[in-house]
């Protein structure tokens, strides 16, 4: 959902110049990308077939549940970065260029 909030605000942003304001929650953004393989893991108790996975740390992995080639990405720079550009009422879009 938060995907399609942002591409059409960009999608505006394009023809119009103007930007928009978005309210995500970014929390159940995080969830929403990680359900379906996060929710077959913990039901089943295996181990994903895939070679390797990547996850952002907003939500906790405890050390049981990782594996090897798992990787966990930091977002906390970016995360507040945006907070910051949002509190002073900046455009948080070159975050992303």
């Amino acid at each position: 959902l938060a995907t399609s909030a942002v591409l059409a605000a960009l999608r505006v942003r394009d023809t119009t110049g103007q930007g928009q304001h978005l309210d995500v929650n970014l929390y159940n953004s995080a969830i929403m990308l990680q359900q379906s393989a996060l929710a077959s893991y913990l039901s089943s108790g295996e181990k994903p077939a895939t070679a390797s996975g990547t996850v952002t740390d907003t939500i906790s992995i405890t050390p049981d549940r990782r594996f090897d080639r798992l990787k966990v990405l930091s977002v906390g720079e970016l995360l507040s970065k945006a907070i910051r550009y949002t509190h002073s009422e900046q455009s948080v879009s070159s975050l992303f260029d």
